[in-house]
């Protein structure tokens, strides 16, 4: 027969309030250890409900003596995570409302409940959790990851907006790999996030990670079109900056074969330089060669000719890749054909 903390537990797992307070009453004959938990994966009765979204139960648990309201489980951290990460609301208020919480209980990782309210795009719980003080926005987890970080890396634009709008929140911070928020945006195409991040002043468009790429070479490295041409829209980011092995961000593009982005990066910017080779040092192929060579040598011949024809004749490529990424036609809808709806659904002046 199951003692009473188990009972307790599968209770506290499938929202059975009465039971809850029958076995944690103070008279019941067989004292049960409120903080049981199960043997194998070590989550306790308290995670088990706030994972499930049971409130009444976390409310009687918590009004409990010995209660333990920061006990980290094994498998996922603390009670406040599981319900941060589920996006469970109400039992976040209720965990918050109680002052022997500490909310920035880590996991494993380093990552705290505001890391997984923010990965997983929980807008309303991001605002309840920095509403708090004891709350560290920056809290940067054991690879350097900060809430932010996530949001932005998953394309969470509302939640990302949200933090940037408290002034605690650095956005220019750095993780292991010395990459930023707008870094890991780049890198996964957040289009969205990265025009978000942009609008900040306290964003450096062109912040370096380790290996001194930026936001752009990552950007183009991924072949990401839409984030390419947003970063590029903004004259601050510089588009002949080479990393330590001596990339651009044309160079990182033709090595992938990534035709469009190199189009993108042509149309776009009259100064992009198809003649930066890459470092010498090494004797790794790709050494000292340009994007055309590094193109022809990673088997995108026309790609390669692109290249070739650019540094030749770079005004006509410029207005054949104009055409091709479809800015043409984007522009001439931007400057004649929006201004012409506009002023027909616009009503008289008299």
């Amino acid at each position: 027969m199951a003692d009473t903390g188990e009972l307790l537990w599968k209770a506290c797992t499938s929202g059975d309030i009465e039971t809850v307070r029958e076995l944690t009453d103070p008279n019941h004959p067989n004292p049960v250890n409120v903080n049981w938990a199960d043997a194998g994966r070590k989550r306790s009765c308290l995670y088990r409900a706030c994972g499930h979204n049971h409130v009444a139960v976390v409310s009687h648990l918590l009004s409990l003596p010995g209660i333990a309201v920061n006990q980290v489980q094994d498998c996922k951290g603390s009670a406040l995570l599981i319900a941060a990460q589920e996006g469970h609301l109400a039992i976040v208020k209720v965990l918050l409302s109680d002052q022997r919480l500490v909310p920035d209980i880590v996991d494993r990782q380093g990552i705290a409940p505001l890391h997984f309210a923010c990965q997983e795009g929980h807008a309303t719980v991001v605002e309840v959790l920095l509403g708090d003080s004891r709350v560290n926005p920056n809290l940067q987890g054991v690879k350097g990851t900060t809430p932010l970080m996530l949001a932005c890396r998953e394309g969470h634009v509302g939640v990302a907006r949200i933090m940037l709008t408290d002034p605690r929140v650095n956005p220019g911070l750095k993780d292991s790999n010395g990459f930023t928020s707008l870094s890991l945006a780049a890198s996964e195409g957040r289009a969205e996030v990265i025009r978000l991040l942009l609008l900040d002043p306290r964003i450096d468009p062109n912040a370096t990670s380790q290996n001194a790429s930026t936001p752009l070479m990552v950007a183009c490295d991924g072949g990401h079109v839409e984030a390419v041409k947003t970063l590029l829209l903004d004259d601050r980011v510089l588009v002949n900056l080479r990393n330590v092995e001596g990339f651009t961000a044309l160079w990182c593009a033709a090595q992938k074969g990534h035709e469009n982005v190199v189009k993108m990066l042509i149309s776009l910017r009259v100064n992009v330089d198809p003649s930066l080779p890459s470092h010498t040092r090494g004797s790794q192929s790709w050494r000292g060669k340009t994007p055309a060579e590094i193109a022809r040598i990673s088997k995108y011949p026309e790609l390669a000719a692109l290249l070739n024809d650019f540094q030749s004749n770079p005004k006509e490529v410029r207005q054949r890749c104009w055409r091709d990424t479809g800015l043409q036609s984007e522009l001439l809808f931007f400057f004649i054909v929006s201004p012409v709806i506009k002023m027909m659904l616009s009503p008289p002046s008299w």
